[in-house]
């Protein structure tokens, strides 16, 4: 175990050292005390203009006076201090030596923030600073207000229909100032509107704080009154001023103000389709009643069926040239006509007593043609006819395709006579495309076989060639 003495001499030697530490720090606090004070006694600053008016679109002279009063030199840093976004140009964070007796003249261009907000005064610092001690001036800069706002709609008009009895209408406040704007708007209803009443806000008045640089789109929804007489509603529907909404945006110095007029659309509409497009209908007409020729009659009976699927029907029957006498012949072949045409997206087909093959080797006479789309680029067209008058028959196969704005089309086409044995193979081949947007070609070329083999005096076969070129602008 260790001695008495031992023990006290070591609490005694701790005691020394707390001793010791104490008195530094009050020497070294009492030295820092006294050099502020010494520093703030012996160094003067002050701007030569304390206060002053600002623009966002110039800068702010000014000068900095640091004079020192005492017999000994300073040496310190010189530092500018601004608002966030203001520029302060001078000697910012450079070493300034200060002589006795000597004073200092530094000048200080300040560049405020073009979006600084107006009637608010902004402080900017110069300080001199001094191993942790520093002495600070203040000059007071004041941006002036600027009020400057803007109102508008985006429309002048809008429309109800009654289908949907609301319509919405938009406004738009600017605030192109740098001041804080209170704008009260006031909106008048005609006597045949009203507010929608379950909308956030409905009120005739309402007050929209805006800040500076900001702008901001009000949207509102109207209906139409609900609880108005006939009456009454006959009478505002001839006054304009009842069916228009009119807008006002003001402040204590300025008002702006605007109109929208509220529309009502009819939601119904007639399409009127012409006679032909109905499903049945009946032409008769009777002529040389007043002649000395026998009365003649023709009977026709056309019409337009419609499906669903963009599909349709259209058909004509008609007979011609009738005399209702006991001796008269009908003639199937020249007294009757007949026209029947199936449509849809894809496909168009025509059963008729008069169509043709196309092209430049054509067949005409009763049979059944048309074409079918197989897909945007591909497209197929068939004919099979027979002419009663010639005893003629023949039929047709078509193709056509694109490639590259070029439109190239090839055919087909058999015809013969089963009773003088002619007979005719034609291939056909052609191109259509367009030069310089408006200059369109066609040209088609066809090569033909033909044989008379049973017919007097022509007991042969003859190859021949055909062409077709069109040209438009």
């Amino acid at each position: 175990m260790k001695s008495e003495s031992t023990i006290n001499y070591i609490f005694n030697f701790q005691r020394i050292k707390l001793y010791i530490l104490l008195f530094v720090l009050v020497v070294a606090g009492s030295f820092f005390s006294v050099t502020a004070q010494t520093l703030k006694s012996d160094i003067r600053l002050s701007f030569v203009k304390d206060s002053a008016t600002v623009s966002g679109n110039e800068l702010h002279f000014n000068t900095l006076k640091i004079w020192n009063t005492s017999a000994r030199a300073y040496e310190g840093t010189l530092v500018f201090n601004g608002p966030a976004n203001w520029r302060v140009i001078s000697f910012n964070a450079s070493q300034v030596t200060i002589q006795a007796g000597d004073t200092l003249w530094i000048p200080v261009r300040v560049s405020c923030s073009p979006d600084a907000t107006g009637a608010i005064t902004y402080l900017v610092h110069g300080s001199f600073r001094v191993a942790g001690n520093s002495v600070t001036t203040t000059t007071y800069l004041t941006v002036p207000p600027i009020s400057k706002w803007d109102f508008q709609t985006f429309s002048s008009s809008s429309y109800i229909t009654e289908n949907y009895p609301y319509t919405s209408f938009q406004l738009k406040l600017r605030n192109l100032g740098n001041t804080h704007e209170l704008i009260r708007l006031d909106y008048k209803l005609g006597k045949i509107l009203t507010f929608r009443t379950d909308a956030e806000n409905h009120s005739p008045v309402e007050y929209v704080s805006l800040l500076p640089y900001k702008d901001t789109t009000i949207t509102r929804t109207i209906t139409l009154q609900q609880n108005l007489s006939y009456a009454e509603r006959l009478r505002y529907e001839r006054n304009w001023k009842e069916s228009a909404i009119s807008l006002s945006a003001s402040t204590e110095m300025l008002r702006k103000s605007s109109e929208i007029q509220i529309k009502k659309l009819s939601s119904s509409y007639n399409h009127l389709r012409a006679q032909t497009n109905s499903p049945l209908n009946f032409d008769y007409n009777i002529y040389n009643l007043m002649s000395n020729q026998l009365p003649r009659s023709n009977l026709n009976v056309y019409g337009n069926i419609l499906f669903q699927g963009s599909s349709e029907i259209q058909y004509n029957v008609g007979f011609q040239n009738m005399n209702f006498q006991k001796d008269q012949v009908f003639d199937f072949d020249r007294q009757i006509i007949y026209n029947l045409r199936y449509i849809d997206t894809r496909s168009n087909i025509l059963l008729s007593y008069n169509t043709y093959t196309g092209g430049l080797h054509s067949i005409n006479g009763r049979g059944i043609s048309g074409n079918f789309e197989i897909n945007k680029l591909h497209k197929l067209s068939y004919s099979f006819i027979q002419n009663p008058f010639t005893n003629d028959m023949g039929g047709s196969v078509g193709y056509e395709t694109r490639i590259k704005g070029v439109s190239i089309n090839t055919q087909f086409t058999q015809e013969f006579n089963p009773f003088d044995g002619y007979s005719a193979s034609s291939v056909l081949g052609g191109a259509r495309f367009t030069i310089f947007k408006f200059h369109r070609f066609n040209v088609n070329l066809l090569g033909s076989y033909a044989s008379y083999k049973n017919i007097n005096g022509r007991d042969t076969a003859a190859l021949g060639m055909s062409y077709r070129f069109n040209y438009s602008v």
